[in-house]
């Protein structure tokens, strides 16, 4: 446990490798695929909404990039069961609630592995408790002859949003929390300062090998303190992060990255597609992902 807490401090992400079983994980990935692919063919019927943060939010001359991630993005709610998709762009989903209530998907926060939940009762000092639901992020896959994508936006998971949305019902149930936004407007020295108090691990459900779409980290970024350094739009970010060392967390199915909630990350290009434990039916990465708090 020594290493990855060394890792988390210094780095902001660690891995720990082939945490779940073969088994566990394909009964996860029968039950996604099963859930994702009637939503996609949904999706165009679904009665979307805008997401829109408060005005001052928007002008605030600060980083915060949920201004980037979530603003203007296509939030909708399925009525049949409640599940939750946000239309995240560049073939980029995250669905949430409903389907993912059910009890095979419940069993991965009510019973954490001992060696992760030892990492979060070290790290977050006046103990944790894992979210009360947890989500996926299916990613389509770029058809044959195509270039593949740009990866996700660059952001950070950790700060409760003190901006709304025009349409808060659609968040209800979601952790109580828009994530990715600082918990002191236009002050991250205050935000850096405060001890961990959020971690997101992320499990992939297929092996993910370079250019496959693994989640992308500037490491030691939850160290700086990105304001002051005047990168306060999605784009100085991104050039920024170019500039900076990075880890791409490739690793194996059932595997768990675990960073802590100011690394900057994002979901990584997915330039080759290996097809490795997918049927051929089936045309997202899926990564499930749940946080301690």
């Amino acid at each position: 446990m020594a290493g990855h807490l060394e890792r988390l401090e210094r780095d902001g992400v660690t891995l720990l490798e082939d945490v779940y079983s073969e088994e566990q994980v394909a009964e996860w990935q029968r039950e996604l695929t099963d859930a994702w692919r009637p939503l996609q063919r949904e999706l165009p019927s679904l009665d979307w909404r805008t997401y829109r943060f408060k005005k001052e939010f928007i002008e605030a001359d600060s980083f915060a990039v949920g201004k980037q991630l979530f603003e203007g993005k296509r939030i909708a709610r399925r009525r049949s069961d409640g599940t939750g998709v946000i239309d995240l762009g560049r073939g980029r989903y995250d669905i949430y609630s409903g389907v993912m209530r059910s009890g095979v998907f419940s069993e991965i926060v009510d019973d954490p592995p001992p060696l992760l939940a030892a990492i979060a009762d070290a790290l977050l000092e006046i103990g944790y408790s894992s979210e009360d639901e947890l989500g996926a992020l299916p990613t389509l896959l770029p058809g044959d002859g195509e270039e593949g994508d740009e990866g996700g936006f660059w952001h950070r998971d950790a700060c409760e949003c003190p901006a709304t949305t025009d349409n808060p019902p659609l968040l209800t149930g979601r952790s109580g929390l828009l994530l990715s936004d600082p918990l002191f407007e236009g002050q991250e020295a205050l935000d850096l300062q405060l001890p961990c108090f959020y971690l997101t691990a992320l499990l992939p459900l297929t092996d993910l090998g370079p250019g496959e779409g693994a989640t992308e980290f500037v490491l030691g970024s939850h160290h700086v303190n990105l304001s002051a350094l005047g990168l306060t739009t999605a784009e100085a970010i991104a050039d920024w992060a170019d500039t900076q060392p990075q880890f791409e967390a490739t690793c194996r199915a059932g595997s768990i990255c675990l960073f802590h909630g100011y690394t900057l990350h994002r979901g990584g290009p997915i330039r080759a597609v290996s097809r490795a434990g997918l049927d051929e039916q089936q045309r997202s990465r899926d990564v499930i992902y749940y946080g301690f708090m």
